[in-house]
């Protein structure tokens, strides 16, 4: 069974009108509130009887919903331009974790949530690596390189640039080939 199929499958208990366009997104309505959701199918986590998506609506929001352990909630994710979609660079459960990385207005957000609890580490950049446990990020003009630890994201001492080249960790620019998910671990991304 594809993840757009058990989303669906989940939102049919509450919605009529639920439809999956093209194998890309997954668009339904709350008619009470009128409201429009979007959800691409490639922004959809699940493991163990835990799922995750990210939704489009309105004026571009979006936001993160959890249904884990019996609990159903859902986040709103942070943005800094009101017009402006979040980029879903990662989403995936880790352990009890679930570990959301997105992409918006010159900013990636990293986030790890386990039972309600949300962190979120926020920096100005558009290069990120993952290697096996750890995130490595760069901010816009510097030699630095935050690191941090899976899935808490404790973060660690920062490295230059040329420590990080030499270890082969070095972030690279989002997008493809930059797999974040553990299946680039294989390839030793």
């Amino acid at each position: 069974m594809e993840l757009s199929d058990i989303v669906i499958d989940f939102l049919k208990i509450s919605y009529t009108n639920v439809e999956l366009v093209e194998n890309i997104y997954i668009l339904y309505a709350d008619t009470e509130k009128d409201i429009k959701y979007s959800i691409f199918t490639g922004d959809i986590a699940y493991s163990e009887g835990k799922l995750a998506w990210i939704q489009n609506f309105g004026r571009h929001q979006s936001q993160l919903i959890i249904c884990a352990n019996g609990v159903l909630f859902g986040r709103v994710l942070k943005q800094r331009v009101e017009y402006e979609e979040c980029e879903c660079l990662l989403l995936e459960w880790y352990e009890e974790y679930l570990i959301l990385i997105y992409f918006e207005n010159n900013h990636i957000h990293l986030c790890s949530t386990r039972d309600r609890e949300f962190k979120e580490v926020i920096y100005h950049g558009d290069m990120i690596r993952r290697k096996d446990d750890f995130i490595y990020c760069r901010e816009y003009k510097s030699n630095l390189i935050r690191r941090f630890i899976l899935p808490k994201l404790d973060e660690l001492n920062s490295v230059t640039l040329s420590e990080c080249e030499k270890m082969g960790v070095a972030p690279l620019i989002i997008g493809y080939p930059n797999d974040l998910s553990t299946k680039a671990d294989e390839s030793d991304n």
